[in-house]
């Protein structure tokens, strides 16, 4: 094949060019598979037209990132009035955006004008071993910029002594050791998977996902370890960027004045903004409860991450407060959620314009068993719903009859009672008739009902474990003047925005789901109505939805996560200050039960909603969607009561069995 006839295939998307000669392996279905020893990344979908247009526009791009972070470098390590951590930190910063636009832009410069696509398997991987690397190394010096400017704003007297030269060198070969330390596993995983079949890369560089859609052989562990350590590189930092823009956001407030105030918060504004496409890039490569679920880095349509916003850094960081005028970044990754297509009323017209007809009722799948397990089964999830109703209405009943339990710590966990009975109640009388009667139909009106209620409760439940941590908080950091900032009013007050913010929340969110169109197959393959499964069924374009769900989810998912990190952030700072090794341990037992309820939720959480595809199997889901929807209602209470001599005395009491003696 010549050269005219290559480059024909290759602007016409065609991929069948792509099959090398190389050993041959097993697939995954055991039939023997050539293994691909190229690549072809796609790029954009643009005409021919357009080719050199994007050539001289990301070439312009490319060599103002690289003047504009070489003018940063070069003006910091020539003055020395510059000679300071932050510019140290920002000399470091550009000379990461450097290196990071020059792995991605070169290659995709050479695509857009000689129409070389093709990239070999070796090149590939060492492409994305150094943006991994980068976009990992990021992560950690952001965190480190982020600890530099806590230590100068809340303790401006010691700065210097806290933040010496040597600790900005280590700080900076920290984040570069462990970003390229992490890389080197996740690459090792990745390249050990065989690809074969076509090799057309739907990317305009090597990325874990759309690499990892080419594989023909298991690739379940790669995906999994590129998980953990995904996980471990963005929340380990961010948290310690939150924690301290935790104490900034503390301290700047108790500047009287108000031109200091705005200082202070000019000199933190560049520093937040870089955090925003690092950590969303890695949150959008990730399954999230049914919004954006399947992450697919298409054509990316956006660009925030790679060269243009390396071109954007270098100007948040130089036009602050600061005495410097330049920092960089642009590419962004854009996920594509990929809709899919396919039941009996008013036809409608599918995602290729053809008429379908709509669902009117669902058919709840429930749990792959033998028809001689359901009645066990019945019995088995009857005993545990009546046993969720007896203790929780128990515990209700204790703190509402006993006036010595009129405290907020209990007004808080009879709410906690109250919202797991309805919580329970949502699911499991449907999941019952399931069980005893076969009856696994469920109406459109009634399957968003059930939806509605069910997303309601989750949503009221993390912003009501975030008001309970912030009480927990006040108990122990500000024990004398507890039951002056925790009040019965400031508690009705919490709960009642943890009710209202949930319900209004969901209310936004089933709107947009009930307004895509459901047909072809009606079964739901879970066993109540879940976001992710039911947008399965979909047959018009569900994008908006999904996009609803994933952004009110992070709201209503991250905000009170973090309000709870921080409210435990300062406990544990104040439990390591009390001398007492007994004391310590009982102001610390006081949290326990709830640090584990949280703990339990937001792991459930996690792993329902938030986890690689290749651990994505519809079993699994319905596991752990049974362990957070029927088992935490029964354990909540036990965990938080049974630890509670207080609460046990009044309940015996309440049933008449007298105090327990100890």
């Amino acid at each position: 094949m010549g050269p005219e006839m290559s480059k024909t295939s290759l602007a016409s998307g065609d991929s069948q060019s792509l099959r090398p000669t190389a050993p041959k392996h097993r697939g995954m279905r055991g039939e023997d598979v050539t293994k691909v020893s190229t690549f072809i990344p796609v790029g954009f979908p643009t005409a021919p037209g357009l080719q050199y247009l994007l050539f001289l526009l990301f070439l312009l791009t490319y060599l103002f990132v690289l003047v504009e972070n070489l003018v940063i470098i070069l003006t910091v390590w020539s003055s020395a009035s510059l000679h300071r951590p932050m510019y140290y930190f920002l000399s470091s910063m550009s000379f990461l955006e450097i290196w990071y636009v020059s792995d991605i832009t070169p290659k995709m410069l050479e695509g857009f004008l000689l129409q070389r696509k093709r990239i070999s398997f070796v090149g590939c991987m060492t492409q994305l071993y150094f943006f991994s690397s980068l976009v990992c190394t990021e992560c950690v010096l952001l965190a480190s910029m982020a600890y530099n400017r806590y230590v100068a704003i809340c303790h401006p007297l010691r700065y210097h002594v806290l933040v010496t030269p040597g600790l900005c060198l280590q700080l900076v070969g920290f984040s570069f050791v462990s970003g390229f330390t992490i890389s080197i596993i996740k690459v090792y995983f990745i390249s050990s998977v065989t690809f074969c079949g076509s090799n057309a890369l739907n990317h305009f560089f090597c990325d874990i996902s759309p690499i990892l859609k080419l594989a023909c052989t298991d690739f379940s562990t790669a995906e999994l370890v590129d998980f953990i350590l995904a996980f471990i590189i963005l929340v380990f930092p961010l948290l310690a960027t939150v924690l301290s823009y935790g104490h900034i956001t503390l301290a700047v407030l108790r500047i009287p004045s108000a031109t200091g105030l705005l200082e202070s918060l000019l000199h933190l504004a560049p520093l937040t903004s870089p955090w925003l496409p690092s950590s969303t890039q890695p949150c959008f490569s990730l399954k999230a409860g049914g919004a954006l679920a399947t992450c697919t880095p298409v054509h990316p349509h956006l660009f925030i991450h790679g060269p243009s916003s390396t071109s954007l850094h270098p100007r948040l960081f130089t036009h602050g407060p600061s005495s410097m005028p330049l920092h960089p970044r642009l590419f962004i990754h854009a996920s594509s959620a990929t809709a899919l297509a396919w039941p009996t009323a008013p036809k409608h017209r599918g995602m290729r314009g053809e008429n379908v007809t709509k669902v009117s009722t669902f058919i709840l799948v429930g749990f792959p068993t033998a028809p001689g397990l359901q009645y066990p089964l019945f019995l088995l999830f009857l005993l545990t719903y009546l046993f969720v109703l007896v203790e929780n209405l128990a515990i209700i009943l204790t703190v509402w009859s006993s006036t010595s339990l009129h405290r907020p710590m209990y007004y808080f966990l009879s709410s906690m009672s109250f919202l797991e009975i309805w919580y329970v109640s949502d699911i499991t009388p449907k999941m019952l008739e399931g069980f005893l009667l076969q009856r696994k139909r469920i109406s459109f009106v009634g399957c968003m009902t059930q939806l509605y209620f069910f997303s309601s409760l989750v949503c009221t439940e993390c912003v009501l474990l975030a008001s309970m941590a912030y009480d927990r908080y006040v108990a122990i950091c500000h024990p004398l003047r507890y039951h002056v900032l925790v009040t019965p009013w400031l508690c009705l007050q919490l709960v009642g925005f943890s009710f209202v913010s949930g319900f209004t929340i969901s209310i936004i969110k089933v709107y947009f789901i009930s307004s895509v169109t459901f047909c072809g197959s009606n079964a739901l393959n879970h066993f109540f109505c879940d976001i992710s499964p039911i947008l399965k069924l979909a047959c018009t374009d569900f994008s908006t939805a999904e996009l609803v769900d994933f952004i009110l989810a992070f709201i209503i998912l991250v905000f009170p996560l973090l309000a709870t990190v921080l409210s435990y952030g300062h406990i544990t700072l104040a439990v390591l200050r009390i001398p007492s090794a007994t004391s310590r341990w009982k102001a610390f037992s006081t949290c326990a039960s709830h640090l584990t309820v949280v703990a339990i939720f937001y792991m459930a959480m996690i792993f329902t909603y938030v986890r690689p595809q290749a651990i994505d199997s519809r079993s699994s889901s319905k596991l752990i969607s049974a362990v957070y929807t029927v088992v935490t209602p029964i354990i909540n209470p036990l965990i938080y009561c049974l630890r509670n001599k207080e609460f046990k005395d009044e309940l015996q009491k309440a049933l008449g069995l007298g105090q327990t003696s100890y």
